[in-house]
């Protein structure tokens, strides 16, 4: 029997998704997902915690939700509504800032001239959404259906200064369209603010709202087995990216907490908000952002389902003081996770081999041995975005290609 040819058509399809998608560290933390239900999976998201590493069909589906946009836009226009996709002074989208340039987000457009409300400019927001969603939305409506698009849409109308939005969606399944029109509620606007300012703020990880993988929201959650520290039933351990957001030297820095949003008109990155380094001083660009650097320790938190054996984070010093520290799961596995030791002859880094973990740097077998024990496993840089698996009789790795 020849070998099965898994080259086709449809997988280079796929793939070209998967090759020029976009990047997914997005440097705001984006209005449509501030009211998503849970608090700590945004949180995860703002912190470029982990690479979602979505598939070339899931992308694909996304890029049709955007070329509905236009569409929809054109319908409307059929309709009789003014649209106004862009500002028309400037030819810029639409973009709502707040929070010192922390929380962002991009508004569809405006619209104005709608049979139910003729005089009235809304902010206008599109979806499309499956068969079911759609019914659920017609039986219930976008607060109780789709909150994360409710809250969206506050704040949105909060930085426009409108008081009224246009939600329209369609079911991908029959094409049938759904007009909610929502209004501004100055209660509803403060509570999904103070939620964006606690978010970025947030030292700690915010409430997760499951507790159990196989269950939902938790079972369809990018950030499950960083959160929990289970792959369905085994005891692991996701390491977070190497980037400077994951890193515990770290921080975003809020000018004016109490900052309204407002529509700006100008270029992302003259909005971005600040994120200062607190090993090497100063503020950090998007591209160092990204980058990271040598000094990167992993934020305590990002690896909430392990406890230091002692109970105490390390110490977060640098400059030739040792940063490692030993950790326990809850499954009861131990394992040392290092970024450098130091040692007579200098500084030893460690690298991994497959699923071996050496040490380089002129260390003789038995001191590396001593050091190393049973349980140490590497350096962040090397480990980020990959598992420990914990089900064995000693920790191992497992790259994210062979999950």
């Amino acid at each position: 029997m020849g070998k099965l040819n898994l080259d086709t058509t449809v997988r280079r399809i796929f793939k070209s998704y998967e090759v020029n998608r976009e990047d997914w560290r997005r440097p705001h933390l984006g209005a449509s997902i501030v009211g998503k239900e849970c608090e700590r999976s945004v949180w995860y998201a703002f912190r470029w915690a982990q690479d979602p590493g979505f598939p070339g069909r899931i992308l694909r589906l996304f890029n049709t939700g955007e070329r509905e946009e236009e569409r929809l836009t054109s319908d409307l226009i059929n309709a009789g509504v003014i649209v106004h996709e862009a500002d028309q002074s400037t030819g810029q989208q639409f973009k709502v800032i707040g929070l010192d340039g922390h929380l962002g987000g991009s508004m569809d457009g405006a619209g104005k001239g709608f049979v139910e409300a003729p005089d009235s400019w809304h902010v206008l927001e599109y979806k499309t959404s499956s068969d079911y969603a759609f019914k659920k939305l017609e039986k219930e409506g976008c607060f109780s259906a789709k909150p994360e698009h409710y809250y969206q849409m506050m704040i949105y109308m909060g930085g426009a200064g409108l008081k009224r939005a246009a939600y329209l969606v369609r079911n991908k399944n029959t094409d049938d369209l759904y007009l909610e029109f929502i209004k501004f509620n100055a209660g509803e606007y403060s509570k999904i603010m103070n939620r964006a300012k606690r978010i970025i703020q947030a030292e700690n990880p915010p409430e997760r709202a499951g507790e159990f993988i196989s269950k939902i929201p938790c079972k369809w959650c990018n950030y499950n087995e960083m959160c929990l520290g289970y792959k369905k039933k085994a005891p692991v351990m996701r390491l977070p990216e190497f980037n400077c957001r994951t890193c515990a030297h770290s921080e975003p820095i809020l000018f004016d907490p109490d900052q309204k949003p407002t529509v700006s008109m100008r270029k992302d990155e003259d909005h971005e908000g600040v994120w200062a380094c607190h090993a090497k001083g100063g503020n950090l660009d998007e591209d160092q952002q990204r980058s990271g650097c040598e000094l990167h320790l992993f934020h305590p938190h990002l690896l909430e389902p392990l406890t230091t054996l002692d109970g105490e984070w390390a110490d977060h010093h640098v400059n030739g003081v040792q940063m490692s520290v030993s950790y326990k799961h809850k499954s009861e596995s131990t394992f040392n996770l290092i970024n450098h030791i130091d040692t007579d002859r200098g500084r030893a880094r460690l690298k991994t081999i497959g699923s071996r973990v050496e040490l380089e740097g002129g260390l003789s077998e038995d001191e590396a041995n001593t050091i190393m024990g049973d349980w140490i496993v590497g350096s962040s840089k090397e480990l980020a975005g990959k598992i420990i698996d914990l089900s064995g009789d000693y920790p191992t790795i497992k790259i994210k290609d062979d999950q």
